[in-house]
């Protein structure tokens, strides 16, 4: 039995998914959503044991599967979003994102209609953006039929410039500006090389009598010397060069122009906000030039991420005059306070100086006037919390936090990586693919929010071809937000000034399980009074007070076949803790204890788990449990336990040539008997040099000699990319053929969805040892079981399906709770164990009726 969540699906996993069942293991299959891991029915009720069966279904559709044009966020990507002005519903927006190749993506709606794109398959030879680039969208011209200009940093860490201008009809065509840095610097070196990630764009103020409206973008040019580049144009859309000057960003605490006394760039922050001002020069203390006192200069207001080797101010703050390269110079860092009510706040300022590196910042009232002096901040930290600072003039006055006391919804399972503010809608970009739309319920900052939520979760954006992009960029009532509450609805754009589409048919996660042979009568008989004090106050063992980690996997494995004697039954679940320790609930016939794995492994110093490990666990036909994880090191690890609660750490490799896994890898473990009689256990398992590899040893609780072999192509990669690769391995696999040679089947997620290898060995052991492995055809069936199909929903539901061969798929009932999963282990018995973010939840299967039960909780 195997259990894992893996991310990220590139393709939809069409009706083969259900073939790839496993005569004795789980597999979790895993997939990236394009849903998210929130709760979105309110109406739930909170008590996990209130199972909300579905009744099954006649039809032939089981969990619903994406659809095949989907298009997946990288988890790195930062997020970049539009909303033409409008005074109600606004028909012309867009989203860009980097999808999980890092190509751009760009999904628009002009006059409701949506499309999506890969945006270099419509701009020829557009350079390839850097992982992880900032992407800016700012317009320009005319606001009722404004031009779109887009920024971003390509692969060599040069800028980057694409227009979409706005002709008289229709929205226009996206097209390279081939002119854009086309002129070179003093020392001939290219104008337009970035250091570091910070991007900003913005339009310049127009003034009487002064210079016309320009558009500036602002990056770093020399980093470790505070150095900004500005490029500015007149007329963006004219082939010609930008005119380019230099900022020199210093401390807020002084003018001085000396090094030494400068405060340093966050380094590799795209921490950098530009945005407009018209300021006088007496405002701007400029002594230096008297005539200058009585000018209104246009300029541009510079708040940036500090790094915390510098000083404690977490932000610096500066007023810049970029006119014209003989102003470069003019840049004024003034003193940053940090008030509430005119009261000096501490809390204010430790919420700035002490939020972790780096910061992303950007600009949440957005239509906010060149000379007004208020404006708010959204941030997001290094730990991906994201909150809101008000700011009056260089006052920080108030913050809002993103959490369960400002959001109607749940926020289970949210890992935030980047965001994409506007007045009333903000898109968060998750580390599972998601872009989750929140709708502003109010402006908290102008006190009208008074007891009632400030966002409220509209869902998971679609970004997908052939359907309504749905971005709601105006104030909208609290009853529409009712009605969108849950992931089913679709809101009607006429009727209610509201188009979004929540995708129904998606998944995170699925389980497949055997049922043919289940021993649950065994533990019915042995182990009920067990399993319902689960959720007792007292903990067993040395895991007193453990907690579970939110990024803990969980693997779950029951003793108990026909060869296997009956003092050695036994059920294990294995999960990660908040200190990264693997801990083992376990049940046996003398009851339950729950123990940290190296308290029974101190002489053997067992290798520290790495943080978010996989994990792995298959029993033999002598009832001997063996686990396999990660190391800090990512080299593969191995303990096995032959009786309840003792344990002994085995050997995977040697000292000097250990076996290591890619830092994605996932892990996946099965007990196999040969053709010739030899029984071995084999871990999956994606290698240092990229490829899905088998590790196999015979008596693997002795001194086993490991031999290690390819198993199957992995999909391509792109370079820094550290998303997981979905893997499964289950043995005694009779093959889809109906050859009676027992094989391994080894599931891999490629850019199609799901391909199944069966390998086979002979000539065993090593160094003699083969093993060939062939690609099946899209059944992807074993013939001799039936099984039932678990799926993780978007939701954090878990949907049923019962699956045949030769048989369409037909609904079960599935586990509907108002508990937001986001990791389960399955065993051979009709269990599941659920993850939510703070604990582990117990539900049974009653084959006869078909119902989950719940049994309680590990924690």
């Amino acid at each position: 039995m195997v259990a894992w969540i893996c991310l990220r699906l590139r393709r939809d996993l069409k009706s083969k998914l259900v073939l790839v069942a496993l005569v004795t293991a789980v597999v979790i299959v895993a997939g990236a959503v394009v849903g998210g891991v929130f709760g979105a029915r309110a109406a739930k009720s909170a008590d996990p044991s209130k199972v909300i069966s579905v009744a099954p279904g006649s039809g032939s559709s089981g969990p619903p599967e994406p659809p095949g044009s989907v298009i997946l966020a990288h988890k790195e990507t930062q997020v970049a979003m539009w909303c033409k002005e409008e005074k109600r519903v606004t028909t012309d927006h867009l989203v860009v994102f980097q999808d999980t190749t890092g190509r751009l993506v760009v999904t628009e709606t002009y006059k409701n209609v949506a499309e999506s794109f890969r945006l270099d398959s419509q701009v020829t030879g557009l350079p390839k953006p850097l992982l992880g680039s900032p992407i800016r969208i700012q317009q320009f011209g005319d606001s009722t039929k404004p031009d779109l200009h887009m920024f971003y940093i390509d692969d060599k860490r040069r800028l980057r410039h694409v227009i979409r201008a706005a002709p008289a009809d229709g929205k226009g065509k996206w097209t390279l500006d081939t002119a854009f840095s086309a002129e070179s610097s003093d020392d001939g070196a290219h104008i337009d090389l970035v250091e570091g990630r910070a991007l900003s764009a913005m339009q310049l103020p127009g003034i009487p009598n002064g210079d016309a409206t320009a558009m500036a973008v602002l990056y770093h040019v020399d980093e470790k010397n505070n150095t900004l580049g500005v490029l500015r144009s007149e007329s963006p859309l004219n082939s010609t060069a930008w005119t380019f000057q230099k900022v020199f960003v210093h401390s807020p605490e002084t003018e001085k122009r000396d090094r030494a006394d400068k405060v340093d760039f966050q380094e590799n922050s795209s921490g950098l906000l530009a945005m407009a001002a018209l300021r006088d020069a007496a405002m701007l203390n400029v002594g230096r030039r008297e005539s200058l006192k009585a000018i209104t200069l246009p300029a541009v207001r510079i708040v940036w991420d500090i790094s915390r080797k510098s000083n404690g101010s977490g932000v610096g703050l500066e007023d810049c005059v970029v006119q014209s390269p003989r102003d470069a110079q003019d840049c004024w860092g003034p003193s940053l306070q940090y008030e509430a009510d005119g009261i000096s706040d501490d809390t204010l300022q430790k919420k700035v100086q002490d939020a972790p590196k780096p910061l992303q910042l950007a600009l949440v009232n957005t239509d906010r006037q060149s000379d007004d002096l208020s404006f708010v901040i959204g941030m997001l930290d290094g730990d991906g919390h994201y909150w809101e600072t008000f700011w009056e003039d260089l006052k920080c006055t108030s913050y809002k936090e993103l959490s369960s006391d400002t959001v109607k919804g749940s926020l289970h399972g949210v890992e935030i990586s980047s965001f994409a503010p506007m007045k009333n809608v903000l898109l968060l970009g998750l580390r599972n693919g998601t872009l989750l739309q929140l709708q502003r319920k109010c402006s908290w900052w102008t006190d009208s929010c008074k007891d009632e939520k400030i966002w409220s979760i509209i869902g998971p954006l679609p970004y997908f071809a052939s359907h309504k992009l749905g971005i709601v960029c105006f104030d909208i009532v609290a009853t529409d937000l009712e009605h969108s509450s849950t992931a089913d609805d679709v809101v009607n754009p006429r009727s209610r000034g509201v188009s979004h589409i929540v995708p129904r048919n998606v998944y995170r996660a699925v389980s497949l399980v055997t049922v043919a042979i289940l021993p649950i009568k065994f533990f019915d008989k042995h182990n009920d009074e067990q399993l319902n004090k689960l959720d007792v106050k007292h903990r067993c063992g040395a895991a007193d007070g453990s907690a579970l980690s939110n990024k803990s996997n969980v693997a779950s494995v029951f003793v108990g076949n026909k060869e296997t004697e009956s003092g050695l039954h036994r059920r294990l679940v294995l999960w990660q803790d908040d200190h990264s320790d693997i801990v083992v609930s376990e049940w046996a016939s003398n009851g339950k204890s729950q123990y940290l794995l190296v308290d029974k492994l101190r002489s053997s110093a067992l290798p520290q788990p790495k943080h978010g490990t996989p994990l792995a666990a298959a029993t033999s036909d002598k009832g001997i449990v063996h686990i396999i994880y990660l190391d800090t090191q990512d080299t593969l690890t191995h303990a096995f336990e032959t009786t309840a609660g003792k344990w002994t750490a085995g050997s995977l490799g040697t000292s000097s040539d250990p076996i290591t896994a890619s830092t994605a890898s996932l892990l996946s473990a099965t007990w196999h008997k040969s053709e010739q009689g030899v029984a071995f256990l084999a871990v999956a398992y994606v290698s240092a040099d990229g490829k899905v590899s088998l590790a196999l040893a015979s008596e693997p609780e002795g001194t086993p000699k490991w031999a290690t072999f390819d198993a199957a192509p992995l999909a391509h990669s792109v370079a820094g990319q550290t998303e997981p690769v979905c893997l499964a391995v289950t043995g005694d696999w009779q093959g889809s053929s109906g050859a009676s040679s027992p094989a391994m089947f080894v599931v891999v997620q490629g850019d199609k969805g799901l391909s199944g290898w069966e390998c086979t060995t002979d000539r065993w052991p090593p160094p003699k040892a083969k093993m060939q492995c062939t690609q099946v055809n899209a059944t992807l069936q074993d013939n001799e079981a039936s099984y039932i199909l678990l799926a993780l929903s978007a939701e954090g539901n878990i949907e049923e399906s019962r699956i045949s061969p030769a048989v369409s798929r037909k609904t079960g009932r599935g586990i509907h709770t108002n508990v937001a999963f986001r990791a389960m282990g399955t065993t051979d018995e009709g269990f599941v164990f659920a993850a939510s973010m703070d604990n582990v939840y117990v539900y049974s299967l009653n084959q006869e009726s078909g119902e989950w039960t719940y049994r309680g909780t590990l924690l």
